[in-house]
């Protein structure tokens, strides 16, 4: 094929410059053509949108923009603080009230101008910090504040464990801080450390508005010496909730405080400094976890013990001491507390708190696990005149229950071992050796394992201290020191009142230890012949 000939074929294959530059411009106005009318249509589109929206909303078009601000106020839940625990707290309320109001936004765009210049219902404001896209969160988060005015606040700021604040979420917290002054509610539940980073606006002084106070934090930080804290600002909240902060870290004043729960990382002088500075205190609830498995209580205001004990609880408690509470019906709000929550006490001391044989029972009832039980008394207060003091009926049930039977009687004490016991009236001393049980089941697997009585006894003692006791209660207190038992009765120790019992009625006691005869005296007592 010549060289042409192939020229021409191309030729007939290619247009030429001059065609092709026409093409071109015929292209370029038909796409602006095409333009005006895809511009014409979009216009169109957005007219009856807005002629919809006019003719579906025929009335708020026609309210004042104060009466519709109203009615969309009334159609969102309000947000309130949440006081409920960290394991039971559900978000989806709070969630499904924002969505409410995002959605009077979705609808039409006067009611999204409407919305956003609603202040009220903007007055929650949530953030994530771990979410991702900071940057876009932190925007959103600024036009939600822009949007709330002058209105009080509601704060809740979420952080998992993992997270690092990044330079937007400072900015955005820097943010939050400037609008302290409008803080009402203060919800943070995040790392301990980071919780310190709220300390509102430097520039702001004196009493300020925050009314409701929640730190929930990690349970593993809770000693930090960090919490929450303001500069030269006094918070005086009226509803305080605290997982794992100690109130030590929380600066706050305690007075205005009606409403208060407390989990975890809470010591008991804590506990009791917050009684006592919170008079207007309504609700008190407190859990202590792994914390406390010692704790000695001492009440002296009246009143107290029915609001701390109905409110807390201490599931790993081993030994705890209680003293005073006798007006306090401490008997009942004991029982009440054991029974609402169970914890593992192995040693119990109550102190001049229980009184009469139904009281003590009443409350043992509750704690099967004591091991070592202390009844003690305030010998030099007067006891009441109009009330059985003596302890014949906690003797006799303790006689009646010693062995566990099924069936018969519920389970008393099944881990008992020592008792120190403390009487203020008289009692018979046929019922006293009863309390271990029968000599005959002391190898039983089912009785008791009580091993030791320790009884302080300093009612009808004469003035010379010669106290003389049946014969048939001491034969049966020498089989029981016999068997191997450990009995002291005060005040007189080295069982002497039992030696001179057993000399007094003529009973033979040689083959007892010598250690155990405290060379009673040869003077007979008083009323001996």
């Amino acid at each position: 094929m010549s060289r042409n000939s192939l020229f021409s074929r191309r030729k007939g294959i290619t247009p030429p410059l001059e065609e092709l530059r026409a093409r071109l411009t015929n292209a370029k106005q038909q796409f602006s053509e095409m333009e005006q009318e895809i511009n014409g249509l979009v216009n169109e589109h957005w007219e009856l949108l807005q002629q919809i929206n006019h003719i579906h909303d025929p009335i708020f078009h026609r309210l004042p923009p104060e009466i519709t601000s109203d009615i969309f106020q009334l159609c969102v839940p309000e947000i309130s603080f949440d006081t409920e625990s960290f394991n039971e707290s559900n978000d989806d309320d709070i969630w499904n009230g924002i969505t409410l109001r995002l959605g009077l936004t979705a609808v039409c765009r006067e009611w999204r101008r409407l919305a956003f210049s609603t202040p009220h219902l903007w007055t929650f404001v949530p953030v994530h910090f771990h979410k991702e896209h900071m940057q876009r969160n932190a925007e959103v988060i600024q036009e939600w504040l822009g949007r709330s005015g002058q209105m009080p606040l509601s704060i809740r700021a979420y952080a998992n464990e993992r997270w690092t604040p990044s330079t937007e979420a400072v900015n955005l917290i820097d943010s939050i801080n400037r609008e302290s002054r409008r803080w009402e509610m203060l919800d943070l539940r995040m790392p301990y450390k980071f919780t310190s980073l709220f300390v509102g606006d430097p520039e702001e002084s004196g009493l300020s508005p925050l009314r409701s106070l929640r730190l929930e934090v990690n349970a593993m930080e809770y000693e930090l010496p960090l919490g929450f804290q303001r500069r030269n600002v006094t918070s005086r909240p009226v509803n305080v909730l605290l997982t794992w902060v100690r109130l030590k870290s929380v600066e706050i004043q305690w007075d205005s405080i009606t409403w208060v729960e407390v989990e975890g990382g809470i010591y008991m002088d804590e506990c009791l400094e917050l009684l006592k500075n919170s008079p207007k205190l309504k609700h008190y609830h407190v859990i202590v976890h792994r914390l406390i498995n010692d704790l000695t209580i001492d009440w002296p205001v009246m009143g107290t013990m029915p609001i701390f004990l109905n409110k807390v609880g201490f599931p790993s408690l081993k030994r705890l001491v209680i003293k005073g509470g006798r007006g306090d019906n401490a008997a009942e709000e004991l029982a009440s507390f054991f029974k609402r929550s169970p914890c593992p006490v192995e040693v119990l001391v109550l102190d001049d708190t229980l009184y009469t044989s139904d009281d003590i029972i009443s409350v043992l009832m509750q704690v099967p696990s004591v091991i070592q039980l202390e009844l003690l008394m305030d010998d030099d207060e007067a006891p009441p005149e109009d009330v059985n003091l003596s302890p014949e009926g906690f003797f006799k049930f303790l006689a009646r229950t010693s062995i566990i039977k099924d069936g018969s009687l519920p389970t008393f004490l099944p881990n008992l071992r020592i008792v120190w016991f403390e009487a203020l009236q008289a009692f018979s001393w046929d019922l006293f050796p009863h309390v271990f049980g029968p000599l005959s089941e002391l190898h039983n697997p089912l009785r008791r394992p009580l091993e030791s009585f320790h009884l302080s006894f300093y009612a009808d003692i004469p003035d010379d201290h010669y106290y003389i006791i049946d014969k048939e209660p001491a034969l049966d207190l020498l089989a029981i020191r016999k068997a191997g038992l450990d009995f002291v009765v005060e005040p007189e120790a080295n069982d002497g009142f039992l030696f001179r019992s057993l000399d007094y009625h003529g009973i033979p006691y040689d083959d007892l230890e010598d250690s155990n005869n405290p060379d009673v005296s040869s003077e007979p007592p008083p009323d001996s012949e």
